[in-house]
């Protein structure tokens, strides 16, 4: 288990992550439609329980969740725009173990 979630970094602000979830050009938008289900307060960043908004929000458009979306998300979307104190931390202690070269 890591934490914090790895689903941390999905919710950063990028229009690829609607993309990816199945959401692009859909009314609500995804983070209103989070709002009015109660996954989102209003006015944050990210869900207080980021797996299950993101696996609520595939539901919704009947997008079966797999490691591929992970992959198209990881591709588009980059670490610099997740805001998560946990989470920039665990990104500091992940490029100090393996450094870019």
């Amino acid at each position: 288990m890591i934490d914090p979630e790895l689903e941390q970094w999905v919710w950063a602000d990028s229009p690829h992550v609607d993309s990816a979830l199945g959401w692009k050009d859909r009314d609500p938008a995804l983070r209103h439609w989070l709002e009015a289900s109660g996954m989102l307060t209003s006015g944050m960043v990210k869900p207080d329980r980021p797996k299950e908004a993101m696996l609520a929000a595939l539901k919704a458009v009947r997008k079966t969740p797999s490691s591929s979306l992970h992959t198209e998300i990881a591709k588009k979307v980059t670490l610099d725009r997740c805001i998560d104190g946990a989470f920039l931390k665990l990104k500091s202690v992940l490029q100090k173990w393996f450094p870019a070269e």
